[in-house]
């Protein structure tokens, strides 16, 4: 029996998607990454041809969705929400692509509440049927039945988005999103002292290594002396 990855904490992504998985305040969150950073196409057991199948026509009918996966605007998945799960209030940091649910296996009705919540209105999805919003707006998840939820879940470029401002949208989308990371891990600097936020940059890009532990990035790299420029791994071990 295939195991789910979890999102977020599975190590099929390496780390990527950390921030999806911390929303999840009950219950559990599992995807299959068909496209996209953590897609694995030879370890899905009792679901690979189910998964072969959905490529090759996610290939032949929306090529410009798999595109946008691979340039690593946002996977391309089956997305499992078990029992009793809920995904608290989060907002995506940018309207450059919608997001596209599909729905696969959904509860019934008369188990209880399965929806979705997109800024103030409640949804719900149905066999065979898309929902399509804007996940930059506030979007929360219940699955309060007794069965699972899996919709095939997806990305496209936004219709009013011309396609040559593609590639320069989603650059500066990559941009703010690590800028808006990095200073939730790392508190704000005198706007003189330019050589130390560059420094501190640098570690929000993941140019660190923690040569104890083996950890990047700068979810675990602390400054620890202003003064000195001295980091610090979480595991406790100096950073140069």
């Amino acid at each position: 029996q295939y195991q789910w990855p979890s999102v977020g904490s599975g190590s099929h992504r390496g780390g990527a998607g950390a921030h999806d998985g911390s929303v999840v305040s009950s219950g559990d969150w599992n995807e299959i990454v068909l496209f996209g950073s953590g897609a694995d196409h030879s370890s899905h057991g009792n679901f690979a041809l189910i998964c072969e199948a959905t490529r090759h026509l996610l290939m032949q009918h929306v090529p410009d969705a798999v595109d946008l996966a691979q340039s690593g605007g946002g996977e391309i998945i089956f997305s499992k929400l078990s029992p009793r799960t809920r995904i608290d209030s989060h907002c995506g940091t940018t309207n450059v692509r919608l997001t596209a649910h599909l729905g696969l296996i959904i509860p019934s009705e008369t188990e209880g509440k399965c929806e979705i919540r997109v800024g103030d209105q409640w949804l719900s999805w149905s066999e065979g049927e898309m929902i399509v919003f804007d996940d930059s707006y506030e979007h929360e998840v219940v699955n309060d039945t007794g069965s699972s939820r899996i919709v095939l879940l997806l990305r496209f470029w936004h219709p009013e988005l011309p396609k040559s401002d593609r590639q320069i949208a989603l650059e500066q989308a990559f941009l703010t999103k690590s800028n808006d990371r990095l200073s939730r891990y790392n508190p704000p600097f005198p706007p003189h002292n330019v050589s130390l936020q560059q420094r501190i940059h640098a570690r929000g890009m993941k140019q660190s290594y923690c040569p104890a532990c083996g950890r990047t990035g700068f979810e675990t790299i602390r400054l620890q002396k202003q003064h000195k420029k001295f980091f610090a791994c979480m595991c406790g071990a100096e950073i140069k």
